[in-house]
């Protein structure tokens, strides 16, 4: 058989280190896998050594940027092409192309929607898998997920409605039947949430959460130094707010381990010694979280999910919305903390040494490491590998 893993929106490893599992188990039984990737760069260095073949996918390019945040996914759906008929036209007749190229039986979308519609208008089975973000309640309009900006109802609807008519130009242009609802261009056949209940981007029942993905065993292999104190594992990207993150760690006289991909040279020098280890390169998790006592990150849902099943509370520095909707879940659990970053200069030392001094967040995250003890993630990949396989029947019988 042969499969097209999809990626269109969203950045950094996490997307297709979700799929490269599920590709390598593929892969071993014989089976074809070619990937489409938003970051070429970023999926060189992790599937360069696999040998997995990959093309860039369709991107969107000349959509017109609302002058506001995005208030519900269908601004993010807006951004990444529903916004202009003519662009969701050209990206799913690249799609077409890909799609006419590689032959696929099955298409996994890992935060790719017009993949999803491309796929839904060849009539190829697609399987949607992701963080939950890319999968809101099947609702018009979207939740809201910036209340502050006090959008009624009839604010976001007509802003749907707007996608919604591109979208069924787009599928007029292709002889296919119209849409009643936004949702249901993004529909696919089966719809996965890699992601922990407790974690969850939305309030929904109907969502079939299967737990978090996430790679511990990739990278180099780092291990604490052993001296003394605290072990505090640190992955931020770097910004404005790194050197102050770094001078604060290092005054905390705790053992650090710090992934900061991009980190600049002379920052690299500066703070790299005995106690504090600085390294530009993914480090394996399994080797560091289980020792830790606190994780610093951006609140990327891979790395707070690794360490709560670790039992290790999270210092969240939240970069956009959806890592601020993980952050706000993580409070609200009891096992974390998040702080702006405009706020760092005034409140990331002593909420640092707050955490660091502080039991009770690993006490709350004693119920949530009891009720994961089993949850084995090498057989959740397994399962779906079975599901794609079987996808190709199963669409077509039903």
């Amino acid at each position: 058989m042969r499969f097209l893993f999809a990626w269109e929106q969203g950045a950094n490893l996490g997307h297709v280190s979700a799929m490269l599992p599920i590709a390598r188990i593929l892969k071993a039984r014989g089976h074809h896998v070619l990937f489409a990737v938003k970051e070429l760069a970023t999926a060189s260095q992790l599937l360069d050594a696999e040998g997995f073949r990959y093309v860039q996918s369709p991107v969107a390019m000349g959509i017109v940027k609302s002058r506001r945040e995005a208030a519900s996914f269908a601004d993010v759906l807006a951004e990444g092409g529903f916004g202009d008929a003519g662009v969701l036209g050209a990206m799913i007749r690249a799609w077409e192309t890909i799609f006419d190229l590689s032959r696929p039986d099955v298409v996994l979308s890992e935060f790719a929607p017009t993949a999803i519609q491309a796929a839904n208008i060849n009539g190829i089975p697609c399987m949607k898998l992701g963080s939950g973000f890319e999968s809101p309640p099947e609702t018009a309009p979207y939740p809201c997920f910036r209340p502050w900006l006090k959008l009624n109802r009839d604010q976001l609807l007509e802003n749907e409605n707007r996608l919604l008519s591109n979208v069924n130009q787009v599928r007029r242009d292709f002889g296919m039947e119209e849409l009643s609802h936004l949702y249901q261009a993004v529909r696919a056949d089966v719809s996965l949430q890699a992601v922990m209940p407790e974690l969850a981007y939305y309030p929904d029942k109907k969502a079939r959460c299967i737990g978090p993905l996430f790679m511990a065993d990739e990278g180099q292999q780092i291990r604490w130094p052993g001296l003394c104190g605290k072990r505090i594992f640190a992955y931020v990207r770097p910004a404005s707010e790194t050197v102050m993150i770094l001078e604060e760690l290092e005054k905390s006289g705790a053992e650090v381990v710090a992934f900061i991909p991009g980190i600049a040279e002379t920052l690299l020098q500066k703070y790299s010694n005995q106690r504090m280890h600085v390294i530009t390169s993914k480090a394996k998790l399994s080797g560091l979280l289980p020792d830790a006592d606190l994780t610093i990150c951006n609140a990327n849902l891979a790395t707070v999910s690794a360490s709560l099943l670790s039992g290790v509370p999270c210092l969240c520095i939240p970069t956009h919305i959806e890592q601020l909707m993980v952050s706000c879940n993580l409070e609200r659990l009891g096992a974390g903390r998040w702080l702006r970053r405009d706020q760092i200069s005034k409140r990331f030392e002593s909420t640092l040494n707050e955490m660091l001094d502080n039991d009770r967040y690993k006490k709350k995250l004693r119920g949530i490491s009891r009720k994961y003890a089993d949850y084995d993630q090498s057989q959740v990949y397994v399962r779906l590998a079975n599901t794609l396989e079987r996808m190709k029947t199963d669409v077509s019988s039903g």
